[in-house]
Formats: C-alpha cells, sequence, structure tokens
C-alpha cells in the first residue's frame, strides 16, 4: 500500500535519525536535480543536487545528492543529533486538469525541532515540500526552509497563495 503525506514525513524522519544516506535518497524524486531554498534573515539562498548515481552527477556536471546528505549528517553528528521532530500543519494537494488528489503534486508545511541525545531541542525551523507521486508513491521534489513554520516569510506565504 502506498504511503499517503503524514507517512511519508514519518518515515523521512526515522531515515535521517539512522543516518542512512541510500534510505534517505529512496525519498526523492528519482534521477532529476533537486532544488533546496533557504530563506534567513530575510536573505535566500539555493542549492541543487542531482540523485542520480554519483558519477552521472558529476559526468552532468551536477552535484551528486551523496556528496551534500554525507556533509549534512557530518554536522547532524557534530552537534549530537539524536532525531527530528515533525509537526505536519498544513496539506495542499489541489486537483490539476481533471485528475483527482493523490495523483499529481501537493505542498506540505512541516514544523521541525532537531533534538539531540540529551533530549534538547537545538534548532527549530520550518520547511515547505513540494511533492510528486509520478508512480503512486509520493516523493520529495523541493525543499524551502526558513526561519519559523508559525511564521513563513513572505516567499513562502507566495508559494501557497499561487496554489490555492
Amino acid at each position: 500500500m502506498a504511503r499517503d503525506l503524514p507517512q511519508l514525513l514519518s518515515d523521512y524522519c526515522h531515515a535521517f535519525s539512522e543516518f542512512d544516506i541510500g534510505a534517505i535518497k529512496e525519498f526523492y524524486e528519482r534521477d532529476a536535480l533537486l532544488r533546496f531554498h533557504t530563506i534567513e534573515n530575510g536573505s535566500a539562498s539555493t542549492s541543487s543536487l542531482h540523485t542520480g548515481g554519483i558519477f552521472k552527477s558529476l559526468w552532468k556536471g551536477k552535484i551528486p545528492f551523496e556528496f551534500a546528505f554525507w556533509k549534512i549528517i557530518r554536522e547532524l553528528k557534530a552537534r549530537n543529533y539524536d532525531y527530528a521532530a515533525a509537526d505536519l500543519l498544513e496539506v495542499y494537494e489541489p486537483k490539476e486538469d481533471g485528475r483527482q488528489a493523490g495523483t499529481g503534486s501537493a505542498h506540505i508545511l512541516v514544523d521541525y525541532r532537531r533534538i539531540n541525545k540529551a533530549g534538547d531541542v537545538y534548532a527549530q525551523f520550518g520547511v515547505v515540500y513540494r511533492c510528486v507521486k509520478p508512480e503512486g508513491e509520493w516523493l520529495l521534489a523541493e525543499m524551502w526552509q526558513f526561519e519559523k513554520a508559525s511564521d513563513p516569510p513572505p516567499a513562502i506565504c507566495a508559494i501557497f497563495d499561487s496554489i490555492r
């Protein structure tokens, strides 16, 4: 049975807590260029990663997914990361082109808390994921990370306004 969006988020958080890059990669659109947007203190930046094989990504001149996530995992381990608690705040799954909901794309708003091995929250932030369902399974396709899920910046509000 295909997992729904709340289950996708729960399973994704579990894969992160295991530091399993292969398992984490399974949650992302296959052989695609992923964009990770960060909005912090009023400035924005974008990173792009390729989810194809390492050599295929390098051949195309793209940053391999594994390279970026090895760096992220090293940073999490340095902070004594244990797991992430994630609250799914909003799901917007529009009906497109006469298709039924659940067959195309969706955006989800998530409030994340990173928790260390002592049980303390050391980071809290909001994320919007653009999710796609190309072959019956929800996958993550794009991400926007920002400071507070409870107070999204105007660029995040514009994303939801444009798809409502």
